[in-house]
């Protein structure tokens, strides 16, 4: 936007540069203020963050845990968390989905699922430093989908919360 602003500064100190009180001055003091909010637009836009990391990162943890199918607490957390937790709170969101997503084949929902879901919590709890618990913080493999339900419900609250404190 400032980029925009910038130009049209610089193009109308460009037209009207023969005015009252004096020839240039229009000129002369709009065209450094033209170039400096092109500038600072510029600068604005290269310091934005982009989610393309946060998103690949995501899928990694979601592929490598579809693949290796770890089951916790009997095996640690993958490798994959510590770069998803890397993205802080920006990454609650997509982390929550995963927690709530479905697979798109019935027959494997209860394996890919839990062990998706309990990668996505536990990145969730090293973010929000919450200690991993099994059926409270992380959904645990060995009960039935009901009792996990607030598993996510706790997320939601959280994550939710955290949205708002931004």
């Amino acid at each position: 936007m400032l980029v925009a602003v910038g130009w049209v500064t610089l193009t109308v100190a460009g037209r009207f540069s023969d005015n009252p009180l004096g020839a240039g001055f229009l000129l002369a003091f709009t065209t450094p203020l033209g170039a400096a909010m092109m500038l600072l637009g510029a600068m604005q836009a290269s310091f934005k963050r982009s989610d393309r990391g946060l998103n690949r990162d995501i899928a990694a943890l979601a592929t490598a845990a579809e693949a290796s199918n770890p089951l916790w607490p009997d095996e640690p957390p993958l490798p994959e968390i510590d770069r998803v937790a890397t993205h802080g709170t920006r990454a609650g969101a997509a982390l929550l989905e995963l927690l709530e997503a479905k697979a798109p084949d019935p027959s494997r929902a209860a394996s890919r699922s839990v062990h998706v879901e309990q990668q996505a919590a536990l990145t969730l709890c090293k973010i929000f430093s919450v200690l991993p618990t099994a059926g409270e913080t992380v959904r645990d493999a060995r009960s039935a989908p009901q009792e996990n339900e607030q598993v996510a419900a706790f997320w939601r609250r959280k994550v939710s919360a955290a949205k708002g404190q931004r």
